[in-house]
């Protein structure tokens, strides 16, 4: 039995709809009765608002999947457990059902490497199963460990996204997949395990499931007179919404050319988010920034796909990966990106540097030339990294595995 624990849909993260594509491409691997006879989906009652999973110990159906509370599942001997790990509250049980793993393989699925700060908070809960174990997540650092478990906090915010803290899940796990290489090399090199390189394995992010009709992608092109710009997603600082915005007030200051720049920003702000997000911005710029506020399924694919330019920065970062990078790629719009972790090594348009004063004009020259491009009727495309385009397996082929045979198609995939 494969025994996913992760947030599902309808919680209000970005891991959500992840494991919904991961499911829709395991369907595909095993065949979709197979796949739903083998796999349950163990989750957090309360974030997932199936609560009837934690009264009673009966299984739920959630588009066809078994579902179960975390608390009520007995992993045995014959089990293969794939902990699918991130550093939001949505991943807390995540965390806590991998401290306590004992019997059945384990796989782990890092999303992004930093979680000092979770998992000291995680400690701190009453029958935490990281109570005692800080130490090994910070183990990497030597004899710095028992120091950074207990001051984890006092780092620079910078500095804190380069302390992974991943030393439990590197004791847990037979095998561990991240979605970039830039994650795989900085476990590898910050941690003393020699075999460590053995059971990492970098593993594609799944295909976004979109349900977007040609009609609808080829909208973007027919709006001649706009150029749409976009930016979507959860806020957070390492996103730099506040470097776009500042680039982009720069190029509407100085564009004349005969489009209608907009500008579209997802996320939610609070009102004293809104003004200093907009602080430096006069009425003409205002105007053509719209703040779209949180966007679920599908209106974030068609908000996407109407772009025709989508801005997807990152700095700092622990090698995260974007769903929204994703889906952009799925429908074929233009990206902006950080040249830096992760992100530089997906097909993009524009690789804008995280040098402060370099992201700026890298920015403006990439709405610049976005502008130029569709006033001239001239398309731009995503283009992959120089040098950087390394073959990934897919996850979903590998956790087939632990099931059934791989298929000849699913092997070539």
């Amino acid at each position: 039995m494969l025994i996913l624990f992760s947030p599902i849909p309808p919680a209000d993260t970005g891991t959500a709809p992840y494991l919904a594509a991961l499911l829709a491409e395991l369907s595909d691997c095993l065949g979709a009765a197979a796949a739903r006879a083998s796999i349950v989906l163990a989750v957090d009652s309360l974030e997932t608002g199936l609560a009837t999973a934690g009264v009673h110990d009966v299984p739920l159906a959630h588009d066809g999947w078994t579902v179960r509370d975390h608390r009520l599942i007995e992993r045995s001997a014959d089990d293969v457990c794939v902990y699918f790990l991130a550093s939001n509250p949505f991943h807390d049980f995540v965390y806590e059902a991998l401290a306590s793993h004992e019997p059945g393989r384990c796989v782990s699925v890092l999303h992004d490497l930093t979680v000092g700060s979770m998992l000291r908070r995680l400690a701190k809960l009453p029958g935490s199963g990281y109570a005692g174990i800080l130490e090994t997540a910070f183990k990497s650092l030597n004899g710095f460990g028992a120091a950074l478990s207990r001051d984890f906090e006092l780092l620079d915010g910078t500095a804190s996204y380069f302390c992974d803290a991943q030393g439990v899940t590197i004791d847990r796990s037979d095998l561990i997949i991240t979605h970039s290489f830039y994650a795989r090399s900085r476990l590898i090199f910050g941690h003393p395990d020699p075999k460590l390189a053995e059971r990492t394995m970098v593993c594609k992010h799944p295909p976004a499931a979109l349900d977007l009709s040609a009609p609808a992608v080829a909208q973007r092109d027919a709006r001649g007179d706009v150029l749409t710009v976009g930016s979507f997603g959860y806020v957070a600082s390492a996103k730099r919404i506040s470097s776009i915005v500042s680039a982009w007030t720069s190029f509407v200051g100085g564009y004349r050319g005969p489009l209608r720049p907009q500008l579209h920003l997802g996320g939610r702000y609070d009102p004293a988010e809104q003004a200093r997000l907009l602080a430096g911005c006069d009425e003409r710029v205002r105007s053509t920034i719209s703040l779209v506020g949180h966007l679920g399924e599908p209106d974030l694919y068609q908000a996407i796909a109407d772009s025709d330019l989508l801005v997807t920065l990152r700095f700092p970062s622990c090698g995260e990966t974007s769903g929204i990078v994703a889906i952009a790629q799925a429908v074929d719009t233009p990206l902006a990106v950080s040249d830096f972790a992760a992100f530089r090594e997906e097909p993009a348009a524009y690789r804008i540097s995280v040098d402060p004063l370099d992201e700026q004009d890298d920015l403006v020259a990439a709405f610049r030339d976005s502008a130029e491009a569709k006033a001239a009727g001239r398309r731009v495309t995503n283009l992959p990294p120089v040098g950087r385009n390394r073959p990934r397996h897919c996850l979903a082929d590998r956790l087939a595995q632990f099931v059934a045979p791989a298929s000849p198609d699913a092997a070539g995939r």
